[in-house]
């Protein structure tokens, strides 16, 4: 069986194998979105940017590429949420610079009481990059228990039937661990912030730990995630994210140009385009005066135009 194609000349087959190791993606090109419509307020938080973005609803966000998954912001009556899936907690500051964000439960920010219920522990999503920041000790709360340590009950916080409620720091848990309530109705274990439990003392904590609650906890994240962020925003860029082919996402510098670049600021991308461009330029005219010093028996129209297509395929 004879081959759909003639066998080519070998100034173009060796042309083909040139041009093969060129044929890659280009880092930085024209997009047609743009992240600097993206910084926003929200309340007391200010210029949220990536790796943060914020959403008007629950609905798809055409800013979505702007900010890293799993880090998008609500604004709720002026309040900044982000929901994890233990609840939602209220933004009260992000540090960019040590990447860090202070949260703390909303339900007990609204409440506003000293001796308020806590309902649920802090999870994480499984591919969530949040972690618990250095700032963060546990506070255990045991809710409708009939036994337990008299020197560490919560007065201010009874319950039916004469059952009793318990709130221990690390080192009261380790203290008391052979009294440590074993009938309870819930044990929820929650984040605080060290400073703001270091300033009450253990009568103190029983009766106004509410206090502590609401000073909230840290989070922290990766500098992977936030890549070189610091340089593209010096260059004039904004930080996002760029689908890949492969359908992930990386890592990409949006510049004032409307430009994007995959590296790590807009400084270096117009020489890389001039680069590029002139490389393909060239390429072109090449493989023009090629396909025309073929003789007629290859140059058919449509075969020569599979191979055109193939060739140019390579070079996309």
């Amino acid at each position: 069986m004879t081959s759909e194609f003639p066998t080519l000349p070998l100034p173009i087959s060796a042309l083909f194998f040139l041009l093969l190791p060129f044929s890659v993606p280009a880092i930085s090109h024209p997009s047609d979105v743009t992240c600097g419509e993206a910084i926003s307020s929200c309340g007391n938080i200010i210029n949220i940017t990536y790796p943060f973005w914020l959403v008007d609803d629950d609905s798809t966000s055409p800013h979505s590429h702007c900010g890293y998954r799993g880090f998008e912001l609500f604004c709720w009556n002026n309040t900044p949420i982000i929901h994890l899936p233990s609840g939602n907690y209220t933004v009260t500051n992000i540090d960019y610079r040590n990447r860090t964000i202070s949260l703390a439960d909303t339900d007990i920010v609204v409440v506003r009481e000293e001796c308020p219920r806590v309902y649920h522990n802090l999870t994480f999503d499984p591919d969530s990059v949040l972690r618990y920041a250095p700032s963060d000790v546990n506070l255990t709360f045991f809710f409708d228990c009939t036994d337990g340590p008299p020197g560490l009950r919560i007065p201010c916080l009874g319950s039916a039937g004469g059952k009793r409620s318990y709130v221990f720091t690390t080192e009261t848990m380790t203290e008391n661990y052979h009294r440590l309530p074993r009938t309870c109705g819930a044990v929820v274990v929650v984040p605080v912030l060290q400073d703001a439990l270091l300033a009450y003392i253990a009568d103190e904590l029983r009766s106004q730990y509410g206090g502590v609650l609401r000073s909230g906890f840290n989070l922290s994240w990766p500098k992977a995630v936030s890549g070189d962020c610091g340089s593209c925003e010096r260059s004039g860029g904004r930080c996002g994210l760029n689908r890949t082919i492969n359908s992930t996402w990386d890592f990409t510098c949006f510049c004032s140009d409307g430009i994007k670049t995959f590296l790590p600021s807009c400084a270096g991308k117009s020489v890389y385009l001039l680069n590029y461009s002139l490389f393909s330029t060239v390429t072109a005219r090449l493989i023009s005066l090629f396909f025309a010093a073929l003789p007629p028996s290859v140059a058919q129209p449509i075969r020569l135009g599979q191979f055109h297509c193939m060739v140019f395929s390579l070079l996309i």
